[in-house]
């Protein structure tokens, strides 16, 4: 890894560069985050407009299991090789996918610029981390970690009702290609100030850097690839209802291979004892990923059955996603607020409890005879609940764990919050496809958000028993190979 910058030097740091860095890490995260969160209510259209209802859940998903597969391998390229090349191939790539998605005249043209997204996506974040840990002086750090955070919350409200108003009123198309014009000037704008903190003699050269160890972090690449590919792989046998009539021969060797890939994949890449629920850090992330995946797995298709069940517009029903991303807001300031450990380690299993709860009001709107504002009801519950559960699994996780693992629980943290929602989005898009309509389309849906609600309850029970006593080891090392069980 390159040096951070020594104690005693930070006060001649390269003021200037420093800023510039934030402003652009900022532009970068906010695009990520836009199409991160915006897609949802344009999908909908998108598959109806290219015929490509049958790879809804793939095009959907394919963004999150290859941020799954590349995460690690970025990370390992920035240990062996810098961050310069890395974080320009990560900004050229995801302005490459969304170019290909918005001028996609197939749907699986769609689905490959959704996978280049979000390998670049992977390429840009990854690379930004660690040029805030080994050029930013360390008493401006926190900053940048709250200005990333930050970049996450606009995107968060305007983007699910902007792609709306852009599907309905113009072309869904410029979700895509209106984020790549802007990001192409942030390219040059990441080339300036890489090359300003080359040229500064007061700040370390994220580039100078020894050759990475013989072994390493090599185990857990191959896993997260595994993984990632299992996962698409999962994805690819979903569809919108009614789009298939079953189980073909296909599918069922695709779901087989696939849920070997994952059975062999995902232990590796978490803490030991994660899959026993073993308490302390191990059971918290399994709940947090559990927690993200049941959340990301719902919303997904809360806006296609707001948009098929209730006739409601691409804008309004990215309505419903801003409403839950306001209360998942309001709901990390409380839990902010929250002083103890006795009370913040409440917080996991009682947000995912008000998940649950939120899955379980939603559930009723699944028929068309019953008003879908009981969608918008839930879902305040449902982002609430995140809200508490994430901000307050964050601060546990890294409570529970010494000074010298940080890092490596960090990574679990953000290994589980996309492996989760990866998987859940495949298994809801799975039960979609193959169950029956019903008599007024409801079962389909009824499906998605039962898989949801049982999942979040399994996410909450993780999360109460992550308050017992702490195991031996709370976690497996990131770097080499998980024990042979993966528990």
């Amino acid at each position: 890894m390159p040096q951070p910058l020594p104690r005693d030097s930070e006060q001649n740091a390269d003021t200037g560069a420093i800023k510039l860095l934030l402003v652009v890490s900022v532009a970068l995260v906010t695009f990520v985050a836009f199409e991160a969160l915006a897609v949802a209510s344009a999908m909908p259209t998108v598959s109806h407009e290219l015929g490509g209802e049958q790879l809804y859940a793939l095009a959907y998903g394919i963004t999150l299991a290859s941020q799954v597969a590349t995460t690690p391998p970025a990370g390992r390229w920035c240990d062996a090789g810098g961050t310069r090349l890395a974080l320009i191939t990560g900004v050229a790539t995801f302005i490459v996918g969304l170019v290909i998605a918005g001028a996609a005249p197939e749907m699986w043209v769609l689905v490959i610029g959704r996978a280049v997204q979000g390998i670049g996506g992977a390429l840009v974040i990854v690379p930004l981390y660690v040029l805030v840990g080994t050029v930013v002086p360390a008493r401006r750090r926190p900053g940048f970690f709250a200005a990333f955070s930050a970049a996450w919350v606009v995107p968060s409200l305007v983007g699910p009702v902007l792609a709306g108003f852009l599907a309905e009123h113009a072309s869904w198309r410029w979700v895509f290609l209106g984020i790549a014009a802007v990001a192409l000037p942030a390219l040059f704008l990441v080339l300036g100030v890489l090359a300003r903190i080359g040229r500064s003699d007061d700040l370390p050269n994220p580039d100078d850097v020894p050759a990475a160890p013989a072994g390493g972090s090599r185990g857990v690449v191959w896993f997260a690839i595994g993984a990632g590919v299992g996962a698409a792989l999962l994805q690819s046998t979903g569809a919108e209802p009614g789009e298939r009539g079953g189980v073909t021969l296909t599918d069922a060797i695709a779901i087989a291979l696939a849920l070997v890939a994952l059975a062999v994949c995902v232990p590796g890449l978490l803490p030991r004892g994660a899959l026993r629920l073993r308490p302390k850090v191990p059971a918290l992330i399994t709940g947090r990923a559990l927690l993200n995946g049941s959340f990301i797995g719902v919303e997904v298709f809360l806006v296609l059955m707001l948009q098929r069940q209730h006739d409601w517009s691409p804008m309004a029903a990215g309505l419903v996603l801003t409403t839950g991303s306001l209360s998942w807001g309001a709901a990390s300031v409380v839990a902010a607020r929250v002083r103890t450990e006795t009370a913040r380690a409440r917080l996991p299993w009682i947000g995912t409890a008000l998940l649950a709860l939120g899955i379980l009001l939603v559930m009723p709107s699944a028929w068309p005879s019953v008003p879908a504002w009981l969608t918008i009801v839930g879902w305040v519950f449902g982002g609430g609940g995140i809200g508490l559960a994430m901000s307050a699994s964050s601060v546990l996780a890294l409570g529970w764990t010494p000074r010298a693992r940080q890092g490596e629980v960090s990574a679990h943290l953000q290994i589980a919050d996309a492996l989760g929602a990866a998987v859940l989005v495949a298994l809801t898009g799975l039960a979609v496809a193959v169950v029956p309509l019903g008599s007024s389309g409801e079962l389909p849906y009824l499906a998605a958000l039962g898989i949801g609600f049982v999942l979040s309850v399994v996410a909450a029970t993780a999360s109460y028993r992550s308050q017992g006593e702490p195991a031996a080891e709370e976690a497996t090392p990131m770097t080499g190979p998980a024990p042979s069980s993966g528990l």
